[in-house]
This record gives C-alpha cells, structure tokens and sequence, in this order.
C-alpha cells in the first residue's frame, strides 16, 4: 500500500509534528508513514479527516494501484 500523507501534509504547508498533533499520534509515528508503514486503522482515518479526503484516496491499496478504475475486488471473485 503506497499513500499520499507527504505530499498532502507538504501541500497544506504542515510540519510532521503538526500533523501528529492533530491525528494524536507521535511525530515518529508519522515519519514511519511517511516512509510507507501501514498505520492502524483510526490512525488512517484521522489522517485522512485532517486532509478532507477519503480514506482510500490517502491510502491507496495495491489493488487499487494495479487494476483498471472500472474493476472491483469483489467482481473477481464471482
């Protein structure tokens, strides 16, 4: 899973610790998903509120990346 915390945190001008702040969570914390840890679930989410997006849209899964826009995971199971 690749995601977007950078640039979005850089875009609205954002220190890693301003961020950690308001997602209430350690700066290294942030760091860590900066460099492409998968953060908890609630961590994702508050990230994602703080930027106004999607959760998806912040953390983009593999098969999200690798898949026309039109396929859903659940159409190749059927």
């Amino acid at each position: 899973m690749r995601n977007t915390v950078k640039a979005l945190r850089e875009e609205r001008g954002l220190t890693q610790k301003e961020l950690a702040t308001h997602v209430k969570c350690s700066r290294a914390y942030i760091i860590g998903i900066e460099a492409g840890k998968t953060p908890n679930i609630m961590t994702a989410f508050r990230i994602a509120k703080v930027f106004g997006k999607p959760v998806d849209d912040v953390f983009i899964p593999d098969w999200k990346r690798h898949s026309p826009a039109t396929h859903k995971p659940a159409e190749a199971a059927l």
